[in-house]
């Protein structure tokens, strides 16, 4: 299970890496103590803050979407995400909109495996 999760990061990194700089899943990242804790704190910077912050500025429930898949009835799903969800406010935020792609054909790459394992990855990229 560990190798499939250091897998999936790789290549999500190796996508971020390889689309467009100038769109913003080209920036998104990840990070660690140092980049999360150590270097901000060094520049006079609260993660804790600049994430709240972030958030109170950006998330907003007419921007989500969730697809739910399980054996439940629709009702039960329904009773069940408006359960978890329901205290996600709508702020009425108009949408980001991004012009292009993340990737355009001059960033697509051929990569050969390595080894071969049997696994699905339904993935979907939303601009």
């Amino acid at each position: 299970m560990e190798d499939d999760v250091i897998w999936l990061t790789d290549a999500r990194k190796l996508q971020k890496h390889l689309c467009c700089d100038n769109h913003p899943y080209h920036k998104f990242s990840t990070g660690n103590w140092d980049t999360l804790e150590v270097i901000p704190r060094a520049k006079g910077i609260d993660t804790r803050l600049e994430l709240l912050k972030f958030y109170e500025d950006n998330y907003s429930a007419n921007q989500m979407h969730l697809v739910l898949y399980g054996k439940e009835s629709l009702d039960e799903l329904q009773r069940l995400v408006e359960h978890k969800f329901r205290d996600i406010r709508d702020t009425g935020r108009s949408r980001i909109h991004f012009t292009g792609q993340p990737c355009t054909s001059e960033h697509l790459q051929e990569a050969a495996p390595v080894f071969l394992f049997h696994c699905t990855i339904a993935k979907r990229s939303f601009p």
